[in-house]
């Protein structure tokens, strides 16, 4: 198998902006997620710059509880993604290895997978992708294409596992529909952190993969940083020479979206400093598409409710680590929790079906959570906010869909209406 590598000029990352570092007791975001309301200048900032924004009412909603045992009986949902317009809704449930495929209403139009090897069965992990005919489910080996309804039109393997770029295994993120791939790096914490005396993997490359004869070729179309993505923690009395491998709660690398009907990339960029985000959407071609820069409002750290919640993360962490003592992972967790002062500007990313890109800050008014909502012309641009216990997974031009989280952690699938604030 030969492998053509054809270099082209492809956007770096910007140099960070160093973060200042909390006292010790800022380590306690770890597992506090919340950060308080916006002040009323950080308020006055958004709807300057964001206009009045959007509120969601409950409309459809889905799911059997605690006590159903059917298909609408949901855990651990990853995805929920809007098809036809919102005529139906498919849900993923990558603990299952199933996909269903729903009315907005709650009648179910198929349920599709289940472990295996088989057409229309998956091996774990699984993600899934929207292209105009349906949808596409990634595993672990290849990618199966079905129709909105849940048929089976065909499967795509993998490029071959010997790939390889700086020295990285790719991990396939696009099937475009011209049968290349858009692919990243799979980069593990400790070559990311530099565990155990490696120089730290600073930036990755996302590449278009283009195969034919044998003969891959690989364009390297755009950087990502992937700085303060990842930690190890290594607490006195851990009987793991490798550590705790986790992510970082308030890490600032870049987040992507990737878009096989469009064949581009959506990176949001959000080390910039001051809260401030960069959103850049790149063609396979490497060509920038478009980009914006983004300032939702600032959020800095209360030290108070970081002191509290400190100590609630070293004592969850240390129950779950036998010969690990509460001082031992506090102090583990001062050592490598990552803390930008203020917050980055975004916490998750998604494409929607309307057509927008959605990040959501830290920032909350009241109790609702905020939500950015960006065309991808770079102009458009509002505010939704959600109510707690929802998580928006995908958007139509009138509704708002995701997971509703109830009582005792049970799932159900929720569609809100957007309502012009």
């Amino acid at each position: 198998m030969a492998m053509a590598i054809k270099w082209e000029t492809a956007p770096e990352f910007r140099s960070r902006t160093l973060a200042a570092r909390l006292p010790v007791a800022a380590a306690a975001l770890l597992i506090c997620w919340g950060v308080g309301g916006s002040t009323p200048i950080a308020a006055a900032q958004a709807a300057r710059d964001f206009g009045a924004p959007w509120l969601t009412e409950a409309e459809f909603e889905f799911g059997e509880g605690i006590s159903g045992g059917g298909a609408a009986s949901f855990s651990l949902i990853s995805a929920v993604r809007a098809l036809e317009g919102g005529e139906r809704i498919l849900v993923v449930e990558p603990a299952h290895l199933r996909i269903t495929v729903w009315r907005p209403d709650g009648s179910l139009v198929r349920e599709v997978g289940g472990p295996g090897e088989g057409p229309g069965e998956f091996r774990g992990p699984l993600f899934v992708e929207v292209h105009p005919r349906g949808f596409r489910t990634r595993d672990s080996q290849r990618y199966s294409s079905f129709t909105s309804d849940g048929e089976l039109i065909g499967s795509t393997p993998f490029p071959p596992r010997g790939l390889r770029f700086d020295g990285q295994r790719l991990r396939p993120q696009a099937l475009l529909a011209d049968g290349s791939f858009l692919a990243a790096p799979s980069v593990g914490a400790a070559a990311q952190t530099g565990f155990g005396g490696s120089e730290p993997i600073e930036s990755i490359r996302v590449l278009h993969l283009l195969g034919e004869d044998d003969r891959w070729e690989m364009t390297p179309i755009a950087t990502l940083d992937i700085r303060n993505q990842s930690m190890i923690l290594t607490p006195e009395g851990l009987d793991s020479p490798s550590g705790i491998h986790t992510g970082q709660a308030y890490g600032d690398h870049d987040l992507t979206w990737y878009d096989p009907g469009a064949g581009t990339v959506v990176v949001l960029r959000r080390n910039l400093g001051g809260g401030e985000v960069e959103v850049l959407e790149i063609a396979a071609s490497g060509d920038t598409l478009w980009h914006r820069q983004l300032s939702p409002p600032a959020i800095p750290f209360g030290a108070d409710r970081v002191a509290a919640a400190i100590d609630a993360a070293a004592r969850n962490l240390a129950g779950a680590s036998p010969g690990v003592s509460v001082d031992a992972m506090r102090a583990a967790l001062e050592d490598a929790l990552f803390i930008p002062n203020p917050m980055p500007g975004a916490t998750r990313m998604y494409g929607t079906a309307s057509g927008e890109i959605w990040f959501r800050g830290y920032q909350r008014q009241d109790t609702l959570a905020v939500w950015y909502a960006a065309r991808r012309d770079g102009v458009g641009l509002r505010r939704v906010l959600v109510p707690p216990g929802f998580r928006p997974m995908d958007a139509t031009d009138t509704h708002v869909w995701g997971v509703r989280r109830g009582e005792l952690g049970v799932e159900y699938v929720a569609g809100r209406r957007l309502v012009r604030g």
